[in-house]
């Protein structure tokens, strides 16, 4: 009996490695397929200047292929747009998530206000997959694993109250 569980949280194992194997491979299409994808996204955003979810579909691209000036460019759109709509738990949330990434990967101070702004929205808006990400962006800088100019120094992330957590009881990110 001990055998086929173990056997079976084996394969689960393994599926799931896969599964995050491709997961990870997603976005990596070649130059062509890349550029097709902002091209297409940009047009949409030819037709409405407005269009949250191109916005944000670009943002998390240029920050995917590490080209963070344009993705905090788009972020800090989808920013103004979302706040004139008031569109917190969506295009506000996630432009926060992305411009704190982005400005992490440079080394600039301006992540701690993004990524305390998204955790806010992410635990009014009760969106736990949005807070994996904020908090993840926090362990990247606490751990220094950032893309810095020559000069700069890693940003460390300091330690947060974490929900439920009783007055002066901190942790490490």
């Amino acid at each position: 009996m001990f055998g086929n569980s173990h056997e079976s949280m084996k394969i689960r194992f393994e599926h799931i490695v896969f599964i995050l194997f491709l997961l990870s491979m997603a976005g990596h299409g070649t130059a062509q397929e890349n550029a097709a994808y902002v091209r297409t996204q940009e047009e949409l955003l030819a037709r409405d200047p407005d269009d949250t979810g191109a916005l944000e579909r670009l943002m998390f691209h240029h920050l995917h292929k590490a080209d963070y000036r344009k993705a905090i460019d788009y972020g800090e759109r989808l920013l103004d747009i979302g706040y004139a709509r008031q569109d917190y738990h969506r295009s506000v949330l996630y432009a926060h998530i992305g411009l704190g990434q982005a400005y992490t990967m440079l080394g600039d101070s301006a992540a701690y206000n993004h990524l305390g702004q998204a955790r806010i929205n992410a635990e009014n808006a009760r969106n736990d997959s949005a807070l994996c990400s904020v908090y993840n962006v926090l362990r990247i800088q606490r751990a220094g694993t950032v893309c810095l100019q020559p000069g700069q120094r890693p940003l460390l992330g300091p330690a947060l109250l974490l929900p439920g957590a009783g007055r002066g009881a901190t942790q490490p990110v």
